[in-house]
């Protein structure tokens, strides 16, 4: 049995490709690093409000979790 993170995606047009969870969940955390490092300094001189700061914080927390899900799945398929 395959436990790989590799998963196939279909484009709109039907052309599948492979994608690398890991890859993608590397990213996703890398990004979320970021907005911590960047938010307060936005929030500070006024370009970014905490209340959109934090549903940015929210929503890429849950890009995340739904990432590490889709690993957990790929790698305990039947």
């Amino acid at each position: 049995m395959d436990r790989s993170p590799i998963v196939r995606i279909s484009t709109p047009g039907m052309e599948w490709r492979e994608i690398d969870l890991n890859v993608l969940i590397a990213c996703a955390r890398r990004e979320m690093a970021l907005r911590q490092r960047v938010y307060p300094k936005w929030i500070a001189k006024g370009t970014y409000s905490e209340e959109k700061a934090a549903a940015e914080y929210a929503a890429m927390r849950d890009i995340i979790d739904f990432l590490v899900h889709c690993l957990f799945k790929a790698v305990t398929r039947r």
